[in-house]
């Protein structure tokens, strides 16, 4: 594995041959540098493997020179890296360091085919989207913290697959070959840090999408020409994900729960039902503060940008949200119930939810195992996560008869499409709702 920082580090490139050149090594941050120059080249019964310099001896006149070159390159290539780092503040990327060497050396024309592997780029092309200078094609903005942090994620599943194949992946690995073991890997074999299990379809997807996404940038920045990832074969994998949502009746019951005896499910408990009855997603309810409460001809609303798709939204405060504004401000001095970790909250959620009758029903749903999909039955309050409040939200307003398009004012969604994917209404919900939304139409019609 790469060193975090060291020295510069002199190598024959080809110390079996008649003559080699010779490679600058610089690792830091866990990169590794390599810089050559055509003129670098000796050879190796002249070179000094320990002294990592040219041997002084009449036989090779030329070792003085060769010496003082290596040791301007050496100078050359810390200085160029702290002075990146002095002005910028961050370590620069391989590329960045490159140019800066190369510049000062007088040498143009930088072949990134040479001086860059797939894990180099893949680092740097993460560090740039850190510096905002990674686009969202469909919004013209940079890509969010949520986004990078699924590249992140990508990259170190793509490290795990390298070190159990005992293979050092490189952008012409990325092949049909290589797709059919990466996915196997991720279903069968890799274990996921967060869960403990394998990673499912949409998981698997998401990487793969990363994936291309990398290969498709280091194909137009002309690093690589293998195109294989374009292929049909490789493919995005994706399955409809049947989730739950809680009826209005199921959310009663569990804000009626008396939990005074353990503030740690009440606080998990009143967190959820702020996002029943908000629809905000978890990473923005844990963002609220009394900052995000605005009053408008005497009514208060939650107002907010979403994280996620940086959609200012201003939500209606329910009397049941107000209650628990003014239980929190009583006991704490704070408006909002104090946050936890999302896997946390997960896994507290459930267990509240244990305690509902409503909840102990079974519950089936189909998913894939084993490439196989199957049915599997539970009870609800094992399936409910923390974006089960922002789905029964969306839901249960459908159900009372709000239009779509006020639904997605609240929740932020921009397309009837991505909203129609919260909702989770059976046969009986879908004929209420025809039957609410008709009787609206005739009452306008009479007026």
């Amino acid at each position: 594995m790469p060193k975090a920082n060291s020295g510069v580090k002199f190598y024959l490139k080809s110390p079996k041959e008649k003559s080699s050149s010779i490679k600058a090594i610089f690792y830091y941050n866990y990169l590794r540098f390599t810089y050559t120059e055509p003129k670098l080249n000796i050879e190796p019964q002249f070179w000094n493997h320990k002294e990592q310099l040219a041997r002084n001896t009449k036989s090779f006149p030329g070792s003085a020179m060769l010496n003082h070159s290596l040791k301007t390159i050496e100078n050359l290539i810390t200085e160029c890296y702290r002075d990146h780092l002095n002005q910028y503040g961050t370590q620069p990327t391989l590329i960045e360091l490159s140019k800066l060497v190369r510049q000062k050396r007088g040498i143009g024309g930088v072949n990134f085919k040479k001086q860059l592997g797939l894990f180099e780029f893949i680092n740097g092309f993460i560090d740039d989207a850190k510096k905002g200078l990674r686009t969202n094609l469909s919004t013209g903005k940079p890509v969010t913290n949520v986004t990078i942090r699924t590249y992140e994620q990508t990259f170190r599943v793509l490290k795990a697959f390298s070190e159990k194949k005992f293979k050092k992946l490189d952008f012409d690995d990325i092949d049909i070959p290589f797709y059919s073991q990466f996915n196997h890997f991720l279903t069968k074999e890799y274990k996921s840090e967060v869960s403990g299990k394998s990673f499912k379809i949409n998981t698997v997807g998401k990487h793969i999408t990363n994936l291309k996404t990398f290969m498709q940038d280091a194909v137009e920045k002309k690093l690589t020409n293998n195109t294989s990832f374009t292929s049909k074969s490789f493919k995005v994998m994706h399955e409809t994900i049947e989730t739950i949502y809680l009826t209005q009746d199921e959310i009663d019951a569990l804000y009626k729960l008396n939990l005074t005896k353990s503030k740690k499910q009440e606080n998990v408990r009143d967190f959820f039902i702020i996002g029943c009855e908000t629809g905000l997603r978890i990473s923005d309810l844990k963002r609220l503060g009394s900052d995000n409460i605005v009053v408008h001809e005497g009514d208060k609303y939650i107002s907010i940008e979403m994280r996620k798709t940086e959609k200012p939204v201003i939500i209606p405060i329910s009397e049941r949200v107000q209650e628990l504004f003014e239980k929190y401000l009583k006991e704490t001095g704070e408006l909002f119930p104090r946050a936890i970790s999302d896997q946390k909250m997960n896994e507290y959620i459930k267990e509240v939810a244990s305690n509902v009758d409503l909840l102990q029903k079974t519950v089936s749903y189909n998913t894939t195992v084993n490439d196989k999909r199957v049915s599997i039955s539970k009870p609800k309050y094992e399936l409910i996560t923390n974006h089960t409040a922002r789905r029964s939200f969306a839901t249960n307003a459908v159900i009372r008869g709000i239009s779509r398009t006020s639904v997605m004012g609240m929740t932020g969604h921009k397309t009837e499409k991505s909203f129609n994917k919260y909702i989770r209404m059976n046969e009986q919900e879908l004929a209420k709702q025809f039957k609410l939304e008709n009787e609206n139409i005739n009452k306008l019609r009479a007026v």
